[in-house]
């Protein structure tokens, strides 16, 4: 009796899973990811700043922290809607895996570090 009850929910478990939703793979358009100054007044640069170009090479600058800035070059790949980092010099930990969010936009978090970066357009 346990068998049968078990066996009939294992069955139910699997019909009700097998009707969810499938995922979709979000385009992905190569450009510059970045926090976008157009309203401000002040002509810097933005803070963080990646750019993806469409030969698999990307150039990431992070000026968010004043006292250690950095510039990191390398390759990047898509796997299952995320973006991965790979072949640079850079030694200490920073955002090398990035999810696609939505069309123009993508997210990483390293360690408690949230980021969220969309395509800039020119201001």
């Amino acid at each position: 009796m346990k068998a049968l009850k078990l066996t009939s929910l294992f069955y139910v478990f699997m019909i009700c899973t097998s009707f969810g939703k499938e995922k979709k793979a979000i385009q992905f358009m190569p450009g510059t990811y970045g926090i976008c100054n157009c309203s401000y007044e002040t002509p810097s640069a933005p803070l963080i700043n990646l750019t993806f170009f469409e030969n698999n090479v990307f150039h990431y600058t992070d000026r968010s922290d004043a006292a250690h800035p950095f510039e990191i070059e390398g390759k990047w790949e898509i796997k299952d809607n995320r973006i991965i980092l790979s072949d640079y010099l850079y030694d200490a930990p920073f955002h090398s895996v990035w999810k696609i969010d939505t069309e123009s936009c993508i997210r990483s978090r390293s360690k408690m570090n949230f980021r969220r970066l969309c395509l800039v357009q020119p201001c």
